[in-house]
């Protein structure tokens, strides 16, 4: 380590995008900054595009991508689980297809150019600790001495190396349950020359997740799954991306180029808190994701500009306790993104978990609309789209009680998604735990509860 005293006054574990635009963000303010990660500086990041909202670089001040950062978009083909509907999805005006590799080497550059001290295949085995305060003071290091800091960041991914190792009682949870766990394979092979190519393919509700088929690029063909819970898979992300690639594979060589490997993500509403004493959580460890698609780029960038303007007039006020870092929870919770996602997370919960003959009768029947699950709210004034239909919400007496029972729940969807809305612009303005604690409850009882009828 350059640093002679081991000491900073920020460090970040983790450089991905929030990672680095915080720490960026840190030292063009004048702080001391060590930025930490355990990969190699070169492997940052997957090596494949996100959708990211194409205002989201202005909001967090960075330069917009060039042409070399960005693949291309196009219409895809919605397909019900057992393909008696298909539905055609305009591309999204709003959203860029982001290369996240580039995107987060890009900056990296600037953060290192604004004074941030950089230290890749450093692996962090979890925080430093003031026992008598509950107070993260560093980090301990793989095989070396701790490194200690006034303010410390996690933004180590689904994994939250820091969060899930903090021995005292927090606002937040720190383990991820596996039923708010998406797991997600990806790869990319070279896509072969051929007369035409079909639209991409997105299959909805099959095996409990999504799978898909991209061929928008001029050089690769992509295929991915994923499974929206990691407590029931029965059918895995690579077999459901194998299931498409068997399909096309007259299109495609028989070479991985890009990706070939499973990853969690969070896939479940941003935790409650994303503060403690000396402590800071931002990104994939805060559960800050799109809980319709899993993708949290553009989300994690927005935590990093709220978060970096939180720390800063944290230490402009010289106390980095729990209490003064709160503004960040505030303007991220009551956000309009924070809002869709809280309450696109109720619908998840319900959706994942009906059988596919369920999700079938509701998208044949046009109960609901699946383009709507998919579809942006940039660029509009409106916090959600019509997920459920409720005049069309007849079902027919012919169709087994059993789904009728489960079908049941989803009457109830859109008064709970404004009621989950509502709560987000209420989160308490300062820390109280007794207020805290009455909002968490509120927020968790938004949920609608599934009853097994089999029991």
């Amino acid at each position: 380590m350059r640093n002679p005293n081991r000491n900073y006054d920020v460090i970040i574990v983790g450089a991905g995008a929030a990672g680095c635009l915080f720490s960026r963000n840190l030292a063009l303010a004048g702080y001391s900054v060590c930025l930490v990660e355990k990969r190699d500086r070169n492997k940052l990041s997957h090596d494949w595009w996100d959708a990211v909202e194409k205002s989201i670089f202005d909001k967090v001040s960075i330069t917009y991508p060039e042409d070399d950062e960005l693949w291309k978009g196009g219409e895809c083909i919605i397909q019900s689980p057992l393909n008696l509907l298909q539905v055609k999805l305009d591309p999204f005006p709003y959203h860029e297809q982001l290369d996240r590799r580039k995107f987060n080497l890009r900056l990296l550059r600037e953060a290192i150019d604004a004074g941030v001290e950089f230290f890749d295949k450093t692996m962090v085995r979890g925080p430093l600790i003031e026992d008598e305060s509950d107070t993260i003071i560093g980090i301990h290091i793989q095989d070396l001495d701790p490194i200690s800091a006034n303010l410390v960041v996690d933004c180590s991914g689904y994994e939250g190396i820091i969060r899930s190792h903090i021995p005292f009682k927090t606002n937040f949870d720190k383990k991820i349950r596996r039923e708010d766990t998406m797991l997600t394979y990806r790869e990319m092979r070279e896509k072969k020359p051929s007369g035409s190519y079909p639209d991409e393919i997105i299959i909805t509700s099959k095996n409990k997740g999504i799978s898909a088929a991209h061929f928008n690029q001029d050089k690769y063909a992509e295929f991915f799954g994923a499974h929206a819970d990691l407590s029931s898979i029965k059918v895995t992300p690579k077999e459901m991306a194998y299931e498409l690639l068997e399909k096309y594979e007259d299109k495609c060589g028989k070479e991985i180029l890009k990706g070939g490997y499973e990853t969690p993500v969070p896939f479940r509403r941003a935790l409650d808190s994303f503060v403690a004493n000396g402590l800071m959580i931002i990104g994939d460890a805060a559960c800050q994701t799109n809980t319709r698609t899993g993708e949290g780029v553009a989300s994690s960038l927005y935590a990093a500009m709220i978060a970096s303007n939180a720390a800063i007039r944290a230490f402009e006020n010289e106390s980095i306790k729990k209490e003064d870092l709160w503004q960040y929870n505030v303007e991220y919770h009551r956000s309009k993104l924070n809002q869709v996602f809280s309450s696109s997370d109720i619908v998840g919960k319900i959706l994942f978990t009906l059988s596919e003959e369920e999700v079938e009768y509701i998208l044949t029947n046009d109960i609901m609309d699946i383009r709507d699950y998919f579809k942006s709210i940039e660029g509009t004034e409106k916090l959600t789209v019509e997920i459920i239909k409720k005049e069309k919400y007849r079902p027919k007496i012919s169709v087994r009680s059993k789904i009728l029972a489960h079908l049941a729940t989803l009457a109830d969807l859109p008064s709970k998604e404004e009621e989950m809305q509502k709560l987000c612009r209420e989160y308490p303005e300062e820390y109280n735990p007794d207020t805290f604690n009455i909002w968490r409850e509120k927020m968790n009882n938004c949920y609608i509860v599934r009853y097994d009828l089999d029991k």
